[in-house]
């Protein structure tokens, strides 16, 4: 009887004692709640070109801009993300002659308001850091240039377009910064003057800032009172900083001339070699 009393009083005071050694790996609560959802803003702005594709590769390209020409270009910006933001565009100086830089014209007009005019150098509108238009704004910039330093043609201007995004005015909280390289030139340049001389039968013309061409040629157009004639000739240049040709505006035979009767309605076209092996092309009408 005894003995069946201590068992019992065993089997009783048995869960209360801990097992050593046994993991409590299985003991767990899982707890679960619908429908949450997790996201981050994002301020993200991506540059486009004229066909909505994003700008790979340089936006202008031109290693001798001449002085008549206008280069022009658009850039579209774009919000990618999810916040709004303030932003500007301005210009980085990458490699080159910081002078052919300053001797670059730049117009910056947005969504067609023109919204700055001057030297490309000078680009930064920090102080106009407006707050993006729409999903996306458009940009045009027309690049020109007056140079008559003939010691800065054939120099090379190297620079980024750069627009800084913040998503406050005061330039805090987030950010983003994408720019768009370009190379910009000045061309050699000559300089052609014209004229007919009437007393020696001649048309003269001359091409003077030439230390960076090899050769040129030309053909000259003109009419007379009976037909309309034509003229063509090609020299070489090493090293000349000028060069003066005449046109005989007539015909010979036998050691005698005869001019033509009232040569008028010049048309002169002269294809210039610079040292790089590139062409130039002048003319002038008289």
């Amino acid at each position: 009887m005894k003995e069946r009393i201590s068992k019992l009083i065993l089997l009783l005071i048995l869960p209360l004692v801990p097992f050593t050694g046994i993991s409590n790996a299985l003991l767990y609560d899982t707890e679960s709640s619908m429908n949450n959802s997790f996201s981050a803003a994002s301020l993200d702005i991506t540059l486009l070109d004229a066909g909505g594709d994003e700008i790979s590769g340089l936006l202008f390209d031109k290693n001798k801009l001449k002085g008549d020409e206008e280069l022009i270009q658009k850039i579209k910006v774009s919000n990618s993300g999810t916040l709004d933001f303030y932003y500007h565009p301005e210009f980085e100086l990458k490699n080159g002659n910081l002078n052919v830089c300053e001797g670059i014209s730049l117009k910056a007009s947005k969504e067609g308001s023109e919204v700055y005019e001057g030297s490309l150098k000078d680009f930064n509108l920090a102080t106009m850091s407006a707050q993006i238009t729409n999903s996306t704004d458009e940009w045009e910039f027309a690049l020109t240039h007056e140079n008559s330093d003939e010691s800065l043609q054939g120099e090379i201007c190297e620079f980024n377009i750069a627009f800084l995004a913040y998503q406050n005015i005061d330039n805090t909280g987030f950010s983003d910064k994408e720019k768009v390289a370009s190379k910009v030139g000045f061309a050699y340049e000559p300089v052609l003057t014209a004229y007919h001389n009437s007393s020696s039968y001649k048309f003269i013309f001359t091409l003077s800032n030439l230390s960076n061409f090899t050769g040129f040629d030309y053909s000259l157009i003109y009419d007379t009172d009976t037909i309309t004639d034509f003229a063509s000739g090609s020299a070489s240049l090493s090293g000349e900083t000028s060069k003066v040709t005449e046109i005989d505006l007539g015909t010979e035979s036998g050691g005698v001339f005869t001019p033509q009767i009232n040569p008028h309605n010049f048309n002169l076209n002269i294809n210039l070699i610079d040292i790089d092996g590139d062409a130039l092309t002048l003319s002038k009408q008289l």
